[in-house]
């Protein structure tokens, strides 16, 4: 049996069309198709009894709307598309709000987050076109892509990309980022300066390395040098050098020669430039040659990392180092000097 409900037919009995519309207090049971009339939002086909202007109409063919007070508020499209506050929405879901001034928002809440306004976590478009993602909660944000979590910002506000062995930015250290676990470290944003931080992200001094023997830096470039420290405080007294160290450090500037980067002539060919120096192995041998230990030293470096070793200067030490055998070889030149003058007066006067 089909039913018809224009809204001013009532029903007697059944497959007979009155012309009176009629109200059913008890439930009203169709088998087969009850066909209602398109209605309008105003006017909603399918309402309740004492609020007519709120309930089900529908505004065009294969579409369902859902009217407030009169007023659409919601409907779904021939195409399956979801619009509140949109009567074309443009996606599957689109929450739109028309009023001057007002934000729009999607809220997500829970028995445990609560339902207020306050509660839970809100997607808003703002004002202004701003978009704004809100954790209401005391909790986490977690971001996850592969069936993974790759980042979350945490109720303190630390920003955490790949959880555990990943970059941290910001948390009670606001101006820093750093990495945790045992080998971790970091960098903290002061004013005016860059300074080393922990692997909790707490500015440190005197244990973070930049670089490593497998990571260097190509070129450092900066207005004036490093500043080294040199505090007596902060040392023990300082000696004097041994003959054997002064002949030593002369030696190492016999061996002060010009050569090229292996890397730099494989890059530039011809066009590779010259660079001064010595090399450490070479350093080496002088030491080991005159009874001196190398590596008591700390002007000779050498790191060993997973893919091979390698041997370095710290260039102001060994600067330093050769400058000693340099004055001790120009002392003994002013003491031969001072000697011949002192001769040749004597000559002179005799």
């Amino acid at each position: 049996m089909a039913v018809t409900i224009d809204g001013t037919s009532g029903i007697n009995t059944p497959g007979v069309v009155n012309t009176a519309a009629e109200t059913i207090a008890t439930t009203l049971a169709v088998t087969g198709v009850t066909t209602f009339a398109a209605g309008t939002a105003a006017l909603p086909a399918i309402t309740t009894t004492g609020d007519t202007n709120t309930g089900i109409f529908f505004p065009a063919a294969d579409t369902i709307a859902f009217a407030t007070a009169g007023t659409e508020d919601m409907r779904i499209t021939s195409t399956g598309d979801v619009g509140i506050g949109t009567s074309s929405p443009a996606r599957k879901l689109q929450v739109h709000e028309s009023g001057a001034g007002t934000n729009a928002y999607i809220q997500l809440s829970n028995a445990a987050t609560g339902a207020a306004s306050t509660d839970g976590f809100q997607i808003i478009v703002g004002t202004s076109s701003e978009t704004i993602l809100v954790q209401r909660e005391n909790a986490d944000m977690q971001f996850w892509t592969n069936n993974t979590e790759r980042a979350r910002i945490t109720s303190a506000g630390v920003l955490q990309i790949n959880q555990g062995d990943g970059v941290y930015i910001g948390g009670a250290n606001a101006e820093t980022i750093f990495r945790p676990g045992v080998n971790g470290a970091g960098l903290h944003f002061s004013t005016n300066a860059l300074l080393p931080a922990t692997n909790l992200g707490a500015a440190t001094d005197n244990t973070v390395n930049l670089g490593s023997g497998s990571h260097r830096y190509a070129t450092v470039f900066a207005a004036t040098g490093s500043i080294n420290t040199s505090d007596a405080r902060e040392k023990t007294s300082v000696r004097a050098l041994t003959i054997t160290e002064i002949s030593v450090a002369k030696q190492f500037a016999l061996e002060i020669g010009s050569y090229k980067w292996l890397a730099a002539i494989e890059a530039k060919g011809d066009a590779a430039r010259e660079h001064i120096g010595l090399t450490v192995q070479r350093a080496i041998e002088i030491m080991e040659a005159n009874g001196l230990v190398p590596f008591n030293y700390g002007f000779i470096c050498y790191d060993e990392f997973e893919d091979g070793n390698r041997y370095a200067f710290r260039m102001d030490e060994l600067s330093l180092f050769i400058a000693r055998g340099q004055q001790s070889a120009l002392q003994a030149q002013q003491a031969l000097i001072t000697a011949l003058t002192t001769r040749i007066i004597a000559l002179e006067a005799s």
